[in-house]
Parts: structure tokens; sequence; C-alpha cells
């Protein structure tokens, strides 16, 4: 159920995400590997966007390090691997895109669709910060996010 407090922070911040797609940069020649599981798809259609923060200033909405798209295919999970990182701690901020429009669908600054960040396991009231969903990247990594909201 989503909290009639939730602010448009949510959105504005999940907003940026979708916008930012096409601008990712360039994978690191060597690394470490992350796999994020995103679970708890209420549909099992559209698209799972994610987004990889390693600058704190830039977190959640700002300019990304790196991003994944990945359909569900009749599935209420995906798996979403980022290869070859360095070392350093990253943020992920993420959202189901159940219409697959490319963009974070809200009512009146209210999510419509599912969204998630690394570490942060309830719903949020306004914009996490960095420090909220920070996790390190030293190794072969592996975290799971579950969905949040509608």
């Amino acid at each position: 159920m989503i909290h009639r407090g939730l602010t448009a922070m949510v959105a504005l911040m999940l907003a940026g995400l979708s916008a930012g797609v096409a601008g990712a940069a360039q994978p690191a020649a060597k690394g470490y590997s992350l796999t994020v599981e995103v679970t708890g798809a209420r549909e099992t259609t559209g698209v799972v966007r994610a987004a990889l923060f390693n600058d704190p200033a830039a977190f959640p909405d700002g300019k990304f390090t790196r991003n994944a798209a990945v359909p569900l295919k009749g599935k209420n999970s995906v798996r979403l691997v980022f290869k070859n990182l360095p070392a350093g701690t990253y943020a992920i901020s993420l959202y189901h895109d159940a219409d697959g429009n490319d963009k974070f669908g809200k009512a009146l600054g209210i999510p419509k669709e599912s969204y998630g960040f690394s570490v942060l396991r309830d719903e949020v009231m306004s914009k996490p910060e960095f420090d909220d969903a920070k996790f390190d990247v030293r190794k072969n990594t592996s975290i799971t996010i579950p969905l949040l909201g509608p």
C-alpha cells in the first residue's frame, strides 16, 4: 500500500533514471561483477530499469555510472549483471517499467509503478541518501533488491 505522505521526490528521482538511460558510461577494462536479483514484481510484464551510482552527489536521480534494463518475460523477478566494475562503493535505484514506456509511472507525484533501492527494504517517504543505499564491491558481489510500492 502506498503511504499518503509519499512525496513527489520518489517520482522525480526515478524520472531522472528513465531520462538518462542513453548516457551510460563505458565499462572498465577489468574489474568485478555485480549480480542484482530484483524480486517481487506484481506484474510479470514490462521491464526492470536500474541505474548504478558511485557518486554520492548524483544518487538517486543524477548521472549514473551504468544502467541496465531487463524484461520480466512472465516472471516476477529478474537478474541484472554489471560486469567489469572497479572496486568501490555503489548504490542502485531502479523501477519496474510495467507498461514499457521508458518512464517511471506516477500520478500527482505518487508512484504508479514499483521501485527499489539497494539496501533499503521499506517504502521511502522522501529521496534516500547515498549512505542509506550504499554497498561495497571489492570482489564479485550479489545483492537482492525487492520492488516496493504499488
